[in-house]
């Protein structure tokens, strides 16, 4: 029997893997998984859970364009404000945990330090006015799973609509969500991080927006 493994999936460029961990993408379960091509086609093949036979699904491969926030950039993250609440701060670096943020700065909300955190803190952040100019959009989101008190939402800059809504999975890992745009698009928006809980997973993470690229433009 092989051992049921996590095994980490990373974009494919130049160099990954070897203390850099830029390009990750997700974590999925899998035992002894295999990429391979048929007729220009990318599959993925793995063991069944049970170890009765092999599963195969196709591979389609997204391509990206260049990030919303710059959020490594301290002028940047000076246009970020806490609107109420006791959080630490606004943006952290902190690496207690497996966050795999695509920057070193990210929204935490419950981080205190390097290595501590503490999911009693609640409060509001709010970002500056921005717009997207694709129709989807990768949002990395992760934290508690509380869509009433712990999200990431896009409202209107003037009216305050709220065009979409993220929470967490509770777990730490920033993944990638892919979002619908249609709705803002082109529009003045920003983005509001709400942390109203102060339960276990109190908390929320942030680490910005990836404009996504159209398919007739790959």
């Amino acid at each position: 029997h092989y051992p049921l493994r996590r095994q980490r999936q990373m974009c494919i460029r130049d160099r990954f893997g070897i203390d850099n961990d830029s390009y990750y993408v997700t974590q999925m379960n899998l035992c002894a998984p295999e990429i391979v091509t048929l007729d220009g086609r990318y599959y993925i093949a793995t063991l069944n859970p049970h170890l009765d036979g092999i599963r195969l699904a196709r591979l389609k491969w997204k391509s990206f364009s260049k990030p919303v926030f710059a959020f490594d950039s301290e002028s940047h993250r000076a246009e970020w404000s806490q609107k109420d609440g006791d959080l630490a701060s606004v943006f952290t670096n902190s690496t207690r945990n497996w966050f795999h943020p695509r920057t070193e700065y990210f929204i935490g909300t419950a981080e205190t330090g390097p290595k501590e955190f503490d999911d009693a803190r609640t409060g509001m952040i709010e970002g500056p006015e921005f717009s997207v100019r694709t129709e989807q959009c990768v949002f990395y989101v992760s934290g508690g799973n509380d869509r009433d008190r712990l999200y990431v939402a896009v409202v209107d800059a003037k009216t305050e609509k709220e065009y979409l809504r993220l929470t967490g999975k509770n777990s730490n890992l920033l993944e990638p969500i892919l979002a619908d745009c249609r709705a803002f698009l082109g529009k003045s928006v920003k983005i509001r991080v709400a942390d109203r809980s102060k339960e276990p997973w109190g908390h929320i993470n942030f680490g910005g927006i990836v404009e996504h690229t159209p398919e007739k433009d790959r």
